[in-house]
């Protein structure tokens, strides 16, 4: 079998098989085709010493903002994955009901990582930079609409995963903790 990647000997942990040692893992068709010890590298285009490397399935980063252009904390998604391995991200409610379409219509169609999202139970999301324009955006509780993020949820089912409100001075003012 021929392999477009061959990574070898590099220590394989992958809980799904029990494996936690060195070994070398092939790729086809950018999927693992092989995992095993002593892989022919002709059977490769390309190889690619692992040694001394960790050679994990892809990571899930938990809390993250990826909207970028949606919330001043936006960072790139694929340059987030190439950097840390990171396959899925949570974007921990850069986006409340007014703009969740965009993050998960719009920005997932732009990155090969995969985007779940906590809905933010403030409407319009994160808002404001701490830096240039301070706003507590939960401090108006006319901007906290129940009804809408329910609506949110049970519209995207399988990307929306949460609902996320920031508590502190900066975000909720006089309404939350201190």
């Amino acid at each position: 079998m021929s392999y477009d990647l061959l990574l070898k000997g590099g220590h394989v942990i992958d809980p799904a098989s029990g494996r936690d040692g060195v070994a070398d893992v092939a790729f086809k068709d950018g999927k693992v085709a092989q995992v095993a010890d002593g892989l022919s590298g002709a059977d490769a285009k390309d190889v690619r010493s692992a040694a001394g490397f960790y050679v994990v399935p892809g990571l899930i980063d938990l809390h993250a903002h990826v909207y970028v252009g949606g919330t001043t904390y936006g960072v790139e998604p694929d340059q987030l994955g190439r950097m840390s391995g990171t396959t899925t991200v949570v974007d921990a409610g850069s986006a409340g009901a007014a703009n969740i379409r965009g993050l998960i219509d719009h920005q997932q169609r732009l990155t090969d990582v995969r985007i779940l999202a906590i809905v933010n139970l403030v409407f319009p999301g994160i808002y404001g930079d701490l830096r240039a324009v301070h706003i507590a955006e939960a401090s108006d509780l006319h901007l906290l609409n129940v009804p809408h993020v329910v609506r949110t949820l049970k519209k995207w089912p399988d990307s929306v995963v949460g609902i996320k409100i920031r508590i502190g001075r900066s975000s909720t003012a006089a309404l939350g903790a201190m």
